[in-house]
């Protein structure tokens, strides 16, 4: 990931970002538990979790202004390709998605 790519982060928090996505795309699944085991290959990864946890919950990363900076680089690299974007509503909706009860809905993401 290119330093760069996200302004409002620094090098350790960008890579940080780095190591979770890519944990997420190996372990396919979000659960913090899930990708620090796929990603130590070991039973016990509560350090790596922890490190995430302390990641996640640092009040002085804007999230929303990262992710959005992040969707902006992927989708930069993604170029022309058809893109399918999936969205998990299994919290209940309470954040904005494009699912609703259990359904999948076409995203437009022409203005990202």
């Amino acid at each position: 990931m290119d330093d760069k790519a996200i302004p409002t982060l620094g090098r350790w928090q960008v890579l940080t970002l780095a190591l979770f996505s890519y944990g997420v795309l190996v372990a396919h699944s979000c659960t913090l538990s899930q990708v620090c085991l796929y990603l130590t290959n070991q039973a016990s990864s509560a350090t790596l979790e922890r490190r995430l946890q302390r990641w996640l919950a640092n009040d002085r990363i804007d999230l929303h202004k990262v992710f959005d900076y992040w969707v902006r680089w992927v989708l930069r690299l993604w170029g022309s390709a058809t893109l399918i974007v999936l969205v998990d509503e299994t919290n209940g909706g309470h954040d904005r998605g494009a699912g609703v009860s259990g359904q999948c809905h076409p995203a437009d993401l022409a203005g990202v």
